[in-house]
C-alpha cells in the first residue's frame, strides 16, 4: 500500500492475512497518525506475527512506534521521515535487526531494557539514525560486541556529548566498520568513544566545529 490519498483508516484485514512476510505500506499521507499506530499494534498480534521479516514505511506519519517485540523474525525496519517522536517500548538486547532506518524523524532519545540496549547491537548491516533531535550520543552499543556492525549513522543532529562520557563515564563505547557523527556540535574530540576501547575502521567527525583534540584523545586498546 503507497500513495494512496483517500485512505483514512488502517485495513485491519491485513493483520488477518496468515503468513504476511513483507508489509509495505508508504507515503499514505491521508491516514492519521494515531490510525498507523493502531494498525502496528495490530500486526504485531496479528497471524503473521511469526512471519513478517520486513516493515517499509518511508514517508508515512508516524508519531509513536508502539511495541513491536512479537515480531520475531523482524530484521528490517525502515521508519524514514514519519515524524517520530518516541519509541514506545525497547526492541531489547536479544532482538536482532539486520538493517534499521530511523532517519529524518524527530527523536530525542531511545527506550532500553533492564541492561541499557535498545536493540541487538552486532553484525547489522546498518543502523541509521541521522536527522533527528538527539542532544546526546546513546548509549546503546557495546564495543565487546562479538561482531563488528557495518555501518552506524548519527549525523545530522544536534549531539553535544556522549551519554555516559566524561572523565569517570561509563560509556560502552562501538564495534562498528563506519560511524557517521557528521555534522553535529560536539565542539571537542569525543574522546570517550576511543577510551571506551571502540573498534572503529571509519570515524567521521566533519562539521562539528571541532576546536579542541585532548592530549589523551587517542588512548584506548584500539
Amino acid at each position: 500500500f503507497f500513495y494512496c490519498p483517500d485512505l483514512t483508516e488502517f485495513p485491519d484485514g491485513l493483520a488477518t492475512l496468515p503468513k504476511l512476510v513483507v508489509f509495505t505500506f508508504s507515503s499514505n499521507y491521508g491516514l492519521p497518525k494515531e490510525e498507523m499506530q493502531r494498525g502496528l499494534e495490530l500486526l504485531n498480534d496479528g497471524k503473521s506475527k511469526d512471519y513478517i521479516q520486513s516493515i517499509q514505511m518511508a514517508n508515512q506519519p508516524l508519531e509513536i512506534v508502539p511495541d513491536l517485540t512479537e515480531l520475531k523474525l523482524l530484521n528490517q525496519l525502515v521508519l524514514q521521515n514519519c515524524g517520530i517522536k518516541e519509541f514506545e517500548t525497547a526492541f531489547g538486547k536479544d532482538f536482532f535487526i539486520n538493517s534499521i532506518n530511523c532517519s529524518w524523524n524527530e527523536l530525542e532519545d531511545l527506550p532500553r531494557d533492564s541492561e541499557g540496549y535498545f536493540m541487538a547491537v552486532q553484525d547489522q548491516e546498518s543502523v541509521l539514525f541521522s536527522h533527528n533531535k538527539f542532544k546526546e550520543l546513546p548509549d546503546i552499543f557495546n564495543a565487546k560486541s562479538t561482531f563488528k556492525m557495518v555501518m552506524v549513522d548519527f549525523s545530522y543532529k544536534e549531539i553535544e556529548d556522549i551519554e555516559n562520557g566524561g572523565e569517570n563515564g561509563t560509556y560502552r563505547g562501538i564495534n562498528a566498520e563506519q560511524f557517521f557523527l557528521y555534522n553535529n556540535k560536539l565542539g571537542r574530540f569525543p574522546k570517550e568513544i576511543l577510551k571506551a576501547n571502540a573498534s572503529i575502521s571509519y570515524l567521521h567527525l566533519a562539521g562539528n566545529g571541532i576546536e579542541e583534540i585532548e592530549e589523551d584523545a587517542f588512548e584506548g586498546d584500539n
